[in-house]
């Protein structure tokens, strides 16, 4: 009895404590349970509901478990509670365009915001690549080179960055030079699938007039 009652002691005690509830959540990671992480992460939040970094914690892995609803809305409070646009906007950039949103991340983190580049080159590479991204998807292509050159800027090579200038090339129509970018990168990346599917995507053009690239 005694071994019982000081086992559900320490669990009482666990599930009290948001630091060994985010231990226990960093090791659900480790082993490859993001979901199990998302709970302990959820638990540890009800503790301490204004900690900006357990809520940017949360919503790097609600994106990792295809949850971006919920990702934006926690990063979201991750910025209100304190951490910094570098930590938030490459993940918060992803979650509204994964939900399918580029209009709005457009509308929201585009030039005419203000949002200023950010500190860490990855950051900036990041947010910037999918920036480009969405600008694409909503015909603003001049808008999308630029971004896609900022994100070269900052991290030089940066593969996302590269395929969205090559598609770029396309839209404008400058196929050849498309081209070689693509095979450029499918030399260099070889196992990509991104590269493989904008060389896919590049052949598509004799079926269609490249709009969609």
């Amino acid at each position: 009895m005694l071994v019982i009652s000081g086992a559900m002691f320490f669990t009482s005690c666990a599930e009290k404590d948001p630091d060994v509830l985010v231990v226990s959540a960093r090791d659900y990671l480790a082993q490859g349970n993001p979901n199990a992480a998302v709970i302990q992460l959820r638990n540890a939040l009800q503790l301490v509901p204004e900690n900006g970094a357990l809520r940017l914690m949360l919503g790097s892995v609600l994106l990792e478990v295809h949850d971006p609803a919920a990702a934006s809305r926690e990063l979201r409070k991750a910025s209100q509670y304190g951490e910094t646009q570098d930590s938030v906007l490459p993940l918060l950039a992803r979650a509204i365009f994964e939900q399918g949103d580029a209009k709005q991340l457009v509308s929201e983190f585009g030039p005419q915001s203000g949002v200023a580049a950010l500190s860490r080159p990855q950051s900036e590479a990041t947010f910037k690549a999918v920036l480009g991204q969405a600008q694409l998807q909503t015909a603003r292509t001049a808008d999308a080179a630029l971004s896609f050159r900022a994100a070269e800027l900052a991290v030089p090579g940066y593969m996302p960055a590269q395929i969205g200038l090559a598609r770029v090339l396309a839209i404008e129509g400058d196929r050849p030079a498309a081209t070689r970018a693509a095979a450029r990168l499918i030399a260099a990346h070889p196992e990509s699938p991104e590269a493989h599917m904008l060389v896919a995507d590049l052949h598509a053009l004799d079926a269609n007039d490249g709009a969609s690239i």
